[in-house]
């Protein structure tokens, strides 16, 4: 009737997809008002691959009753306009199902439920209310699916069918996979099919199978087995690092406007605005590869042969590492707060010695240009623009701090950032505590 300006029997009908979409009548449910034809409906009770039977809530689909708001324990949906067009298929999308049931919360604790078996608390058996039953929710763990122990957080969308898999949520090797979902005898057959506006897939179109059981208690646990590996996931998502920085590492070409801003620039001075504005994320024509961590520490640079590669860095061989491999032509900037006692700050590079260069800003100067530096350390002829233990009073509190790092292609010279606070003996930077600056910028969610 959503369609139909006089809905009568001879609009009742099953039809399919590619003929909805392209048709200027037709509805989006089994729903249809008996009392509009005066007279049972022929397509009362039809069965729809997919989706529960037409009396999966109770009733038999011919009655008012069935068909209302679902206060009689049915599921009524409604909108507030008919969807058209390309909106057709997201709307069939969503009309899958609302029951997890109360059956299911007043069930005792430790109690677990598998697909594809029909026993435990959901026990319909039905493929369409065991997907409800995993709902939508979030789960976090450890597991190797082939490339090393890595850290995966899955997060459901049952009412839509899809899976959002993460992995290593807080980088380094960050990846989001997008999966539909559907419900077999066999288990969850997903197939990659990653969004617009999301990163390319290795993946994209990759099908498998996955078994996948819920143990009830105080904490839920996921049960999750796909291609011969099984491991188990807590409910809820990855915990945000709560120590260190977040590091943004990206590498650039030899001879393009970013080296000469400062590797290749000679005597000629440095081009601070091209040099900054990659390390913050612009000159994409010179980019080769990135980077990013949350919880890496302000750690000492020490080669052991002269090189240091950018997977050196700290935290960036976690979780199964990074797989970014450049040893020379990168920047790493690290961004979040540092806490300060109150009073006077100072930072200083061990021996203001350095090769290739840092900078540094404090407070409400991060993101700013030279005019603002609190310290700069570099290893060319001139002087730095900056005192070599630069030293600043600032209110108690989480202290904003951005470093930029450059590494070029000249044997490298140790570098150790070292702190001061209110006076006390020079520690390092490493060891302060501070929080990472999470930007979805960085770590965008899924759904």
């Amino acid at each position: 009737s959503a369609f139909a300006d006089t809905p009568s029997l001879v609009n009742c009908a099953l039809t399919d997809l590619d003929t909805l979409a392209t048709s200027q009548s037709g509805s989006l449910s089994r729903a249809f008002p008996p009392e509009a034809v005066g007279m049972s409906l022929t397509c009362a009770n039809i069965e729809i691959d997919g989706l529960p039977p037409a009396n999966f809530f109770g009733g038999d689909g011919t009655t008012d009753a069935d068909v209302k708001d679902g206060n009689s324990g049915g599921c009524g949906c409604s909108a507030s306009a008919a969807p058209t067009g390309a909106w057709i298929w997201m709307a069939l999308l969503l009309i899958i199902g609302c029951k997890r049931g109360e059956d299911a919360k007043n069930q005792p604790d430790d109690t677990t439920t598998t697909w594809p078996a029909s026993t435990g608390i959901w026990s319909t058996g039905t493929d369409f209310d065991q997907l409800a039953a995993i709902g939508d929710t979030t789960w976090h763990g450890r597991a190797d699916f082939g490339e090393g122990e890595r850290v995966y957080e899955f997060t459901f969308g049952s009412s839509a069918r899809i899976v959002a898999e993460t992995r290593n949520p807080w980088g380094p090797a960050r990846a989001r996979t997008m999966r539909t979902i559907t419900p077999t005898a066999a288990g969850l057959e997903t197939l990659v099919n990653n969004p617009a506006g999301w990163e390319a897939s290795e993946l994209e179109g990759e099908a498998s199978t996955w078994q996948v059981s819920v143990a009830e208690g105080d904490l839920r646990t996921l049960s999750l087995t796909r291609e011969g590996v099984t491991a188990t996931f807590d409910e809820g998502p990855e915990p945000t690092p709560t120590m260190g920085l977040t590091a943004i590492a990206r590498s650039f070409v030899r001879g393009g406007r970013v080296d000469y801003a400062f590797c290749s620039s000679g005597t000629s001075g440095f081009d601070y605005a091209t040099l900054f504005d990659f390390a913050r994320g612009g000159h994409d024509e010179d980019l080769i590869t990135e980077e990013v961590v949350a919880g890496a520490t302000l750690g000492s640079w020490i080669p052991s042969s002269g090189n240091f590669d950018l997977n050196e860095l700290n935290q960036f061989d976690r979780d199964g590492g990074t797989s970014v491999n450049a040893r020379h032509n990168w920047m790493v900037r690290y961004v979040g707060t540092v806490d300060h006692p109150g009073g006077e700050f100072s930072i200083r590079e061990r021996n203001d010695s350095v090769e290739d260069g840092l900078w540094v800003w404090m407070d409400q100067d991060v993101g700013t240009q030279t005019n603002r530096l609190f310290l700069e350390v570099h290893g060319f002829v001139f002087a730095d623009s900056t005192a070599d233990e630069p030293s600043e009073s600032f209110d108690a509190g989480d202290l904003p701090i951005e470093v930029i790092l450059v590494r070029c292609d000249n044997p490298i010279e140790d570098v150790q950032l070292q702190i001061s606070s209110q006076g006390s003996n020079w520690s390092a930077a490493a060891n302060a505590p501070s929080l990472p600056e999470v930007s979805p910028l960085w770590f965008p969610g899924t759904f």
